[in-house]
């Protein structure tokens, strides 16, 4: 599949809010006491205005701070996270109940439709004591995408992690580095085997039982075996220092 190439598309206001009117999920930039931003995700809509609406509590902290500071930042996005976007910024105003109580049927409208009992709904807002916060747009950036091939994301599968008798770590793929042509998984399925005592290249092999060759040994210089009675194989194995 071709890859999608990154955009950049600078919109008028009217195109701005056609774009945003589907797209009801963003995040607000607003600035602490300090000047840091403060970044809230939300659900947004667009009133009758034209101005970019959200619903909140006094006491929150996007609402003290856009009350305190009224310069602000808004980035909707789509629902796709490899969707277009765009950052808006504008001016908040804060409105508490009882004023708010009517904006926020608009808000509600033209976001979900019509509610099934709206004098249920203004009752509700009053008694939890909802506010709104209407940004009007004064700047904003062109609708961007991003560059990426849709659906190449694959979540990387992280490298296995051994603990040796030492407590040393050592990482690779599942399985473990090949020994003589066969995976680590492969040999790990092997029956146990018997080393014999013997010396290779001046290198003494103590006789032992191992099953299988443990996380801890470092990798082999070469594997050699013949298949013997029973459930175990002669091999003659060197390993590095």
């Amino acid at each position: 599949m071709a890859p999608n190439i990154a955009t950049n598309t600078s919109v008028s206001l009217d195109e701005l809010l056609e774009f945003v009117r589907p797209r009801h999920r963003a995040i607000l930039l607003t600035r602490r006491t300090d000047g840091s931003p403060q970044g809230s995700p939300l659900t947004c809509g667009v009133d009758d205005s034209g101005r970019i609406v959200v619903s909140t509590y006094p006491e929150r902290a996007k609402t003290r701070n856009a009350r305190r500071d009224e310069q602000v930042s808004l980035i909707v996005l789509s629902d796709d996270w490899n969707g277009p976007w765009v950052q808006i910024d504008g001016t908040a105003e804060v409105l508490d109940t009882p004023d708010s109580v009517e904006p926020l049927v608009e808000y509600y409208r033209n976001i979900a439709g019509e509610h099934p009992d709206w004098d249920e709904y203004r009752e509700a807002m009053i008694k939890q004591g909802k506010s709104i916060i209407r940004i009007t747009p004064e700047r904003w950036g062109p609708v961007a995408t991003g560059a990426s091939r849709r659906g190449s994301l694959r979540r990387s599968r992280a490298p296995v992690r051994r603990r040796g008798r030492a407590g040393r770590r050592r990482s690779g793929p599942p399985g473990g580095p090949a020994v003589g042509g066969q995976p680590r998984s492969t040999i790990a399925s092997m029956p146990a085997i018997k080393v014999s005592r013997a010396k290779v290249k001046s290198r003494s092999l103590i006789s032992s039982t191992v099953s299988p060759p443990r996380a801890s040994m470092r990798s082999a210089d070469w594997w050699t075996a013949s298949p013997t009675s029973g459930a175990s194989v002669t091999a003659l194995m060197a390993w590095r220092k």
